[in-house]
């Protein structure tokens, strides 16, 4: 069995790069003021609060038909294609704990961020208290594994459900 990872910073940043050209092929634009205030709370503060604004906003710039077949992996790539691209910030997706793995993790010089993301279609939102309770059970299980580091780690429940979201601090 083999697991591909990304084998190295520069590669990360070249797929990153070419993600953010895929976004730009369905007229999703990425702005870079809005991008630097993203990064900057998440260095300073550990929040991902602007974080989910801009993609919340990029998503609702998508026609249509990109929801069509759009799933938690697509949220995914996409938030790290925008993250990705800065040095600041170390990002992993299907980060390793136990037998199970993190959506989501960020290193930043002073927090350690865990993200549980999830995606539900408009009218699967009748699901939502269900999804974020699994997501909830999920964090309460990776944070026994000793291998994560603790020290300033911010944990979120984050749900999209179309381009809207909800985000809670677990």
């Amino acid at each position: 069995m083999y697991k591909f990872t990304i084998p190295n910073k520069v590669i990360k940043q070249v797929y990153g790069n070419y993600y953010v050209s895929i976004l730009e092929e369905y007229n999703i634009i990425t702005i870079d003021d809005k991008e630097f205030e993203v990064i900057k709370e998440i260095i300073s503060d550990g929040k991902i609060d602007k974080l989910c604004e801009y993609i919340s906003y990029l998503l609702k710039q998508a026609d249509n038909r990109i929801y069509e077949n759009f799933k938690e992996k697509d949220l995914q790539i996409m938030i790290y294609a925008i993250l990705s691209r800065y040095q600041e910030l170390d990002v992993y997706l299907e980060y390793s704990s136990f037998d199970n793995y993190i959506d989501m993790m960020i290193f930043s010089k002073d927090y350690n961020i865990m993200i549980e993301l999830k995606y539900l279609k408009k009218k699967e939102k009748r699901l939502y208290n269900k999804v974020h309770n699994k997501a909830l059970n999920q964090i309460n299980e990776y944070i026994l594994d000793e291998r994560i580091n603790k020290t300033n780690l911010k944990k979120y429940i984050l749900v999209f459900i179309g381009s809207d979201y909800k985000l809670t601090e677990a």
